[in-house]
């Protein structure tokens, strides 16, 4: 009964979610009657518990029986080859929206693989997928590429990539502090003092003006 499976369902999203992978497991397992969301939240309970690869095989099997994928089951299996370092398995599955499964990408779909290219420490293939999106990143996307410009030394991209942010974003403190660390990473003390200076100069420029208020007592006059 369809009340019955939106139950399960449920339970399979809620025990994902909870850490009992292994009741997951079982509870899928005893269903007979599956739909595109107990599927997606048996690949996302998977993903979320670091078994990435499982997460691809079942989001495979799904494809294999005869259910189609929509897009926030394929931003899931994305994000799960993202965090399992799946690359080629991500851009596989990414080259087939279109073709295999009917989704157009979005950005969501575009900001996975600049994570997973990001994770990977692939930096450089990262910034050039960017070049490639059908339309301008979000911060999410340009943050993530910062973050792994910082964790990677990558100076040269990272300067771009807060230009770019600059664009978009009047405040970028928290960008700042990554670029610096690359900085500091390779001993540019000038320019960690230079960014730190900016960030001091944003935030006061941020801070409203200090007021005080003072009471005033008028004498009442009866006429």
């Amino acid at each position: 009964m369809e009340g019955d499976l939106i139950v399960r369902n449920a339970l399979i999203d809620m025990y994902g979610k909870c850490g009992g992978i292994e009741s997951v497991r079982g509870l899928f397992g005893l269903m007979r009657d599956k739909d595109l969301h107990s599927w997606t939240a048996m690949i996302s309970g998977l993903a979320s518990h670091g078994q990435g690869k499982e997460a691809v095989a079942l989001f495979l099997s799904m494809w294999e029986e005869g259910v189609l994928p929509d897009s926030t089951t394929l931003i899931v299996v994305l994000s799960a080859c993202s965090h399992a370092g799946l690359v080629d398995e991500g851009i596989h599955i990414f080259n087939s929206m279109e073709s295999e499964y009917s989704v157009s990408p979005d950005i969501k779909h575009y900001g996975c693989m600049v994570d997973l290219f990001s994770r990977a420490g692939l930096i450089s293939r990262a910034y050039e997928f960017i070049s490639t999106m059908p339309f301008e990143p979000n911060l999410a996307i340009l943050g993530a590429l910062l973050s792994a410009c910082s964790i990677n030394n990558e100076l040269e991209i990272g300067e771009v990539v807060l230009n770019k942010i600059e664009s978009v974003c009047s405040y970028k403190g928290g960008s700042d502090v990554l670029l610096s660390n690359i900085y500091a990473n390779q001993n540019l003390w000038h320019e960690v003092d230079a960014i730190r200076k900016k960030i001091r100069n944003e935030t006061i420029a941020r801070k409203p003006p200090g007021q005080s208020s003072i009471a005033v007592e008028i004498p009442f006059t009866r006429l």
